[in-house]
C-alpha cells in the first residue's frame, strides 16, 4: 500500500485544501500540496526569492508576496509555476539594476496578471514601475581582462603593417608586422606567420647611435610610416625610422630618417595630429616634454615649444581623443614622483590644461587604449599592481575600473584579431617566472636534446640556465577571494567563536536586537556544501545599548568572551544546560557614555587588555573608528595595531618593548575608512580597508619588506567588520554590511604557473 506524506501547516499559517495564507514569516515553504492554488507569503520579512524556489509547486495559480523585504530575485526563481495567473510582489525592496532586468523583460511578456511593483533603488529609478522599464540591454555590459598568451617579454611593443598592405595591427585583412625593441643586442621586427600562428624574425633595426632603448613610437603620415626610437642615455640619440618597400633595390622595411632629441636621457615619444598639423611629443628626465612640428617643406620634424610639466620627472606622455576624430583630444602624463595626470587641449589658448589628477607613486606609464567604445587607462608601476581605469561620460573623467598584475610594466599595446581582442604588456623584468615554469620543468623531462638557455630576468635568476631550475612550485602559488554567499541582514559588526563541535557568527545588528547564528560544526556539511543562511541561535538581550558598534569575541583563562561597544557591555559564556542557561550573559558594562566606536582585545607579556576607541575620546589622529591588534610572527611575534581613520590616511603601528608604546610604519591611503580588519589564511597575513565611499582593499603583508603590498579589491556596501571561518577544508571571510547584505568570500588558493 503505498503511503501518502502527510503535509504540516507551517508555524504562522493557515492552510486549507487549496490555500495556504502565512502572516510575518521569514521564509517560503519548500513543499506544499498538490492541491494547492494560492499561496500567501504577505508582512513578513523574505528578503530574497532564489533559484528553484517555486519548482515544487506546479499546481500554483495565485502567489502573494506583498509586504516583505524582497530586493533580488534570481533569474530562474519563478521557473516552474506554468499555471501561474495571479502574481502580487507590491511592498517590497526592488533594486533595479542589471540582476533584476531579466524580471523587467518577464513582466513584459508574461501571461499572468501582476499587480503593480515599484523599483526602491538606485536612487534615480526610486518608486518607478518594474515593467515601465526594462533597462536597455547595453546597459547591462561590462567587461573585464583576463590573463591571456605570453607572447615576448623586455621591451616594448608597437604593432603596424606597410601602406602597400594597408595594415595597422588587426585593421583589415593580411599579414602583421611588430616591433619588439630590446634594451640590449638590438631592435627588432616580427612578421606574424598564419601557417605556424606566431610571430617570426623579420627584420633586426641598424641602432648605432642608440645605447639605451627606452620606447618605441609608430605612426603613419601622409601615406609613409615611420617609428621613432627613443634613447634614454646621455650618449645617445632618439632616431626616427621610415619604411621603405623596395624589392627591387632588396629595401624592404625600416630605415633611419632623422635623428632628434640630443643628449637629454628621453623617456618616451608620442605622435599626435591636432589643426590638421603633426606633432611628437618627447620627454626626457632631464626637462620638461619637448614638442616638434612637422615641416611639409623640410619634410622633417622641427622644435616647437615645451610642455609645462606640473608634475616631477614626466616618464611617459600619451596622447589620446574622446569623442573620435574630430573629439577633444588629451594628453596623459606618468609621472615618477608625485600624481600622475591626464591635460586636455583647449583650442582658443592652443594650450593642454590639467583636468584629472591620479594618485600614483613611481609610475612608469600611462596608456590610454580603447575596445569597442570604451576607452581605458592603464597606470603602471613598479611597486604595485597596474590600475585600471574606466573613462566615465558623465563626468568626463576616470574612474577606478580593475587591478591587474604585470611585473614591471612599461607599455600596453591592444591587439585585434578576427573575433578576439588582447591587451599586450611588455615587461622590464619578467623571464624566469610562473609563466615560464612549465619550460623548466619541461626540459627535465624531455628527452630531446636542449642547448643550454639563460634567464635574462628577474635579477637573482639572471644568468642562470633554465633547466637548473625549476622554480620550487610554491613560488608560484597565490590566492583570490571568491564571492560564496549574500546574508540579507544588515549589521555594524559580526565576529566568530565556537564551542564544543559548533561554529557561530555572531552579528551585531541595529536597531534590533543582536543575532546570534549557528552554524554547523567541520563535521557537518551545511557550511561547506549549503548557501543557505544559518538559523538563529539566540538573541542578546541589550536593554542598556542602543547603538551596537563593534563586537569582540575573546577567550582567557578558558572562558569566552564578548563586548559590544555601545555602553559597552561585556558578555560571558555560559554553558548550564540543566538551568536551561546555554549562551551568553551581560557579565561586566564599561566606558559609559563616550560613544565607543570599536574594541580590541591583546595580551602583550602575558597581560590581558582591552582598547576601546570612541569618537570623543581618541588618540591623536583623525578620528580613529577602528582599532586591530595582530601579530606576525605567531603567539611570541611582534605586536601591531591597525587604525582605521575616518579623515584622513590609516596607519599600522609595531609595538616596541624597550619603548612600551606603538610606532607609526605603514600608512595605507584612504578617506572615509571604518574598518581596518587583520585576519590570517594559514601563513598569508592580510588587511581588509572598508570604506563607505570605495571597494574593499585586500593587502597582503610582504615578509621581505616588513609591510603590507596592495592585493585585491573586493565589493562589499557599507562594510564594518570582516571575521574569518575555518571549515575541514574551505575556508571563508565572513563581511558585515550597514547598509546591504552581509558578505561571504571564499578563501581559494590560485597556481599561477597553470
Amino acid at each position: 500500500v503505498e503511503s501518502k506524506r502527510v503535509f504540516k501547516c507551517p508555524s504562522g499559517c493557515s492552510c486549507s485544501k487549496d490555500t495556504i495564507i502565512c502572516v510575518g514569516t521569514s521564509q517560503i515553504p519548500r513543499t506544499i500540496p498538490t492541491d494547492t492554488n494560492s499561496l500567501s507569503m504577505v508582512n513578513g520579512s523574505i528578503a530574497e526569492l532564489t533559484e528553484g524556489l517555486f519548482s515544487l509547486m506546479p499546481s500554483l495559480q495565485l502567489l502573494f508576496i506583498e509586504g516583505n523585504k524582497i530586493e533580488r530575485i534570481t533569474k530562474f526563481a519563478l521557473r516552474g509555476l506554468r499555471d501561474l495567473t495571479h502574481l502580487d510582489l507590491r511592498g517590497n525592496s526592488f533594486q533595479c539594476n542589471c540582476e533584476t532586468r531579466w524580471l523587467m523583460v518577464w513582466l513584459k511578456t508574461t501571461n499572468a496578471t501582476v499587480s503593480d511593483a515599484l523599483c526602491s533603488g538606485p536612487a534615480h529609478m526610486k518608486g518607478r514601475r518594474l515593467n515601465d522599464l526594462p533597462l536597455p540591454h547595453g546597459d547591462c555590459i561590462s567587461t573585464v581582462h583576463v590573463g591571456g598568451h605570453l607572447l615576448l617579454q623586455r621591451g616594448h611593443l608597437r604593432c603596424h603593417g606597410s601602406a602597400q598592405l594597408q595594415q595597422l595591427c588587426g585593421h583589415g585583412v593580411g599579414p602583421h608586422r611588430d616591433e619588439l625593441q630590446e634594451l640590449f643586442g638590438g631592435s627588432h621586427i616580427y612578421k606574424f606567420d598564419d601557417q605556424q600562428n606566431k610571430f617570426t624574425p623579420f627584420q633586426t633595426i641598424e641602432v648605432f647611435n642608440i645605447s639605451k632603448p627606452n620606447d618605441i613610437e609608430v605612426f603613419q603620415m601622409d601615406g609613409d610610416w615611420f617609428f621613432l626610437i627613443v634613447d634614454s642615455s646621455k650618449a645617445g640619440l632618439s632616431t626616427l625610422y621610415k619604411w621603405t618597400d623596395r624589392p627591387e633595390r632588396n629595401e624592404t622595411g625600416f630605415f633611419s630618417y632623422q635623428f632628434l632629441h640630443e643628449w637629454f636621457r628621453d623617456t618616451d615619444a608620442e605622435f599626435l595630429q591636432v589643426d590638421s598639423k603633426s606633432y611628437l611629443v618627447i620627454s626626457s628626465r632631464s626637462q620638461a616634454p619637448t614638442v616638434y612640428m612637422w615641416n611639409k617643406s623640410t619634410l622633417k620634424f622641427m622644435p616647437h615649444g615645451d610642455i609645462p610639466a606640473q608634475a616631477d620627472e614626466v616618464l611617459a606622455v600619451k596622447a589620446f581623443r574622446v569623442g573620435g576624430g574630430s573629439g577633444e583630444t588629451y594628453l596623459a602624463l606618468a609621472c615618477y614622483i608625485g600624481d600622475s595626470r591626464v591635460l586636455k587641449w583647449t583650442p582658443g589658448k592652443q594650450q593642454f590644461t590639467e583636468v584629472q589628477v591620479l594618485p600614483s607613486r613611481g609610475a612608469m606609464v600611462l596608456q590610454p587604449f580603447t575596445f569597442g567604445e570604451r576607452r581605458y587607462l592603464a597606470l603602471g608601476s613598479d611597486y604595485s599592481f597596474t590600475q585600471i581605469y574606466l573613462w566615465d561620460a558623465e563626468s568626463q573623467s576616470f574612474l577606478k575600473f580593475k587591478d591587474i598584475y604585470v611585473q614591471s610594466p612599461r607599455s600596453f599595446t591592444v591587439v585585434n584579431t578576427d573575433r578576439r581582442t588582447f591587451i599586450f604588456s611588455s615587461s622590464l623584468k619578467g623571464k624566469c617566472n610562473c609563466e615560464t615554469r612549465w619550460l623548466m620543468v619541461w626540459l627535465k623531462t624531455t628527452n630531446a636534446t636542449v642547448s643550454d638557455a639563460l634567464c635574462s630576468g628577474p635579477a637573482h635568476m639572471k644568468g642562470r640556465r633554465l633547466n637548473d631550475l625549476p622554480l620550487p612550485h610554491g613560488d608560484c602559488i597565490s590566492t583570490d577571494f571568491i564571492r560564496h554567499q549574500a546574508i540579507p541582514i544588515q549589521s555594524m559588526s559580526a565576529d566568530i567563536f565556537s564551542s564544543k563541535e559548533d561554529i557561530y557568527v555572531a552579528n551585531g545588528k541595529r536597531p534590533a536586537p543582536t543575532a546570534v547564528c549557528s552554524s554547523a560544526a567541520p563535521t557537518s556539511t551545511s557550511l561547506t556544501t549549503s548557501r543557505t543562511s544559518s538559523p538563529p541561535f539566540q538573541t542578546i538581550e541589550v536593554f542598556n545599548i542602543s547603538k551596537p558598534n563593534d563586537i569582540e569575541v575573546f577567550q582567557m583563562d578558558g572562558d569566552w568572551f564578548f563586548l559590544i561597544a555601545g555602553l559597552s557591555t561585556l558578555y560571558k559564556w555560559t554553558d548550564r544546560p540543566e538551568r536551561n542557561e546555554t549562551g551568553f550573559f551581560s557579565y561586566q558594562f564599561l566606558h559609559e557614555w563616550f560613544r565607543d566606536t570599536d574594541a580590541e582585545f591583546l595580551q602583550v607579556d602575558s597581560k590581558s587588555y582591552l582598547v576601546i576607541s570612541s569618537r570623543s575620546q581618541r588618540p591623536p589622529r583623525d578620528e580613529v573608528l577602528a582599532v586591530k591588534a595582530f601579530r606576525v610572527g605567531g603567539g611570541s611575534g611582534e605586536t601591531y595595531l591597525a587604525l582605521a581613520c575616518y579623515i584622513g590616511d590609516s596607519r599600522v603601528l609595531k609595538w616596541t618593548p624597550g619603548k612600551q608604546q606603538f610606532t607609526e610604519v605603514q600608512v595605507l591611503p584612504s578617506r572615509g575608512a571604518m574598518v581596518l580588519q587583520p585576519f590570517t589564511f594559514g601563513e598569508r597575513r592580510y588587511l581588509a580597508l572598508g570604506s563607505d565611499y570605495s571597494f574593499t582593499q585586500i593587502y597582503l603583508w610582504d615578509a621581505e619588506s616588513q609591510s603590507f603590498l596592495k592585493f585585491k579589491d573586493i565589493y562589499v556596501q557599507s562594510p564594518r567588520s570582516f571575521t574569518v571561518v575555518n571549515t575541514d577544508r574551505r575556508t571563508f571571510i565572513f563581511s558585515s554590511s550597514l547598509k546591504g547584505k552581509s558578505m561571504v568570500f571564499e578563501h581559494v588558493i590560485v597556481d599561477l604557473s597553470l
